[in-house]
């Protein structure tokens, strides 16, 4: 099996939605804050249609990891390892993100 963002013509599984930048709209005088209730229309929108998911439920818990934090080549080199047994294209998916990411990433930062 292929990661979803190496199928042509996919961006891939999943988006992300900035939850801090959201709750910067919530202030006046912000640029986004003439948005904010729409924003929150089409979120609830989205979740009305099973589209967005909160991670906030014991089965729906995520951990996001964007490649250019400075520890995603060792976390995401470890899941491929571990992938590799049960799906070997998959792992060397994964592995190709490895070797990209972290200290190899261009734009490479600690987390925030």
């Amino acid at each position: 099996m292929k990661l979803d963002r190496n199928v042509i013509a996919s961006p891939g599984k999943y988006a992300l939605i900035k939850m801090r930048k959201l709750e910067e709209f919530k202030e006046p005088g912000t640029a986004g804050y003439m948005h904010h209730a729409s924003i929150v229309a089409a979120l609830e929108l989205l979740e009305r249609h099973g589209i967005l998911d909160w991670c906030d439920t014991p089965t729906t818990e995520a951990f996001v990891i964007r490649l250019k934090d400075k520890h995603a080549g060792g976390a995401l080199f470890e899941y491929a390892k571990s992938a590799f047994p049960d799906d070997a294209e998959y792992a060397r998916d994964v592995m190709d993100l490895a070797k990209r990411s972290g200290s190899n990433h261009p734009h490479c930062r600690r987390p925030d």
